[in-house]
């Protein structure tokens, strides 16, 4: 396969993106045979390595962390994603992953970050664990919140959007000042003394806790991922749940659901079905009811989902499947195959 150009190799390549739930590595093994004498080994790892790493964040595909004595699985996805490396909230750790070998390293502890919005995060997050644990056979889950810089942040850096965040609060002080003093010549000291001191008062000290570097962005990601691989009886399935919510607006943004099934057992038969739907707003103001809420809506969403697909199902095997079957004369009898050029088939079936 020396003369196959570099757009086929890459078409070859991608089929690694439509590989069945649990099988991506036999899809990959497969293709490194077929283009073997096309592809060198060096390049082969680096060129595998991106597609299989875009299959790992589009699949949710999950790994197993430890960190301080504990241990969890994490989902490698868009969401976790941090620097080059990703973000386990639960364990507060990042993490190095190998998608060539499907494996976990430089675990290491990130600063957990503070606030309402974590507080919700880890709300939801429990709250959406504990559904997962009620109605997934083997699911994973867990709620993200971006993560824009690092919290890992150095001092120099901090001192100085600490110190520019000084200047421009004095800068205010001063104008507000002087447009204080043009437009009330005339007014008490009193008056003006009051005015002085409601400037000084939004004035950052310098012993004042430095303002927060990490921007804390209000939309919730959600995932859910439920894998149940059997290779030895021919059939693996896998169901990914997404969700987006603004806790500003207290709306979900995106709520989508994908289920992909092969069963391959003397054949090839696989389905994938994708369903997305509009979510109820909610109107909040502690955490703990506002989880609760997100958590119901996503179990009354999933429910609808998966009775339409069972009354899908339903409908293809009574009806779709019998109609693709061949219809038997009007004599309810087998057809003698031998014998057919003496029936009258035609004619039977109009009456």
């Amino acid at each position: 396969m020396s003369g196959v150009n570099n757009d086929a190799i890459q078409a070859c390549l991608e089929l690694i993106l439509q590989s069945p739930p649990g099988q991506q590595s036999h899809i990959v093994s497969d293709l490194k045979g077929m283009l073997a004498g096309a592809v060198p080994d060096t390049e082969w790892m680096e060129r595998v390595r991106s597609i299989l790493l875009q299959y790992t964040h589009e699949q949710l595909l999950h790994v197993t962390i430890e960190h301080e004595g504990k241990q969890d699985s994490a989902i490698v996805c868009d969401a976790a994603k941090m620097d080059d490396k990703y973000y386990h909230p639960r364990l507060s750790c990042s993490f190095s992953y190998d998608p060539i070998h499907e494996s976990v390293s430089e675990v290491s502890s990130v600063p957990r970050s503070t606030g309402d919005i974590e507080t919700l995060r880890a709300e939801v997050d429990q709250q959406l664990s504990k559904y997962v644990l009620n109605h997934y056979h083997t699911g994973v889950s867990c709620a993200y919140l971006p993560r824009l810089v690092p919290q890992a942040t150095s001092d120099a850096n901090a001192e100085t959007v600490t110190i520019n965040a000084m200047q421009d609060k004095q800068k205010e002080k001063e104008n507000n000042l002087e447009l204080w003093d043009e437009a009330n010549q005339e007014q008490p000291v009193q008056q003006m003394q009051g005015r002085v001191d409601n400037c000084d008062s939004q004035v950052t000290s310098e012993n004042d806790t430095p303002p927060a570097i990490t921007s804390q962005p209000c939309i919730l990601t959600l995932h859910i991922v439920g894998n149940k691989y059997n290779l030895r009886n021919f059939w693996t399935g896998r169901w990914r749940s997404t969700y987006k919510f603004d806790v500003s607006t207290q709306a979900f943004k995106h709520a989508d659901i994908q289920v992909q099934t092969h069963y391959f057992e003397n054949g090839n038969v696989q389905l994938q079905a994708q369903h997305s739907m509009a979510l109820p707003d909610f109107v909040s103001t502690k955490p703990e009811s506002l989880a609760k809420d997100v958590i119901q809506a996503i179990e009354h969403h999933e429910q609808v989902y998966q009775a339409k697909l069972f009354d899908a199902t339903d409908t293809l095997r009574e009806h779709a499947f019998k109609a693709l079957r061949r219809t038997l004369p009007i004599t309810r009898q087998k057809i003698d195959w031998s014998k057919i050029v003496s029936y009258k088939v035609g004619s039977d079936m109009a009456k």
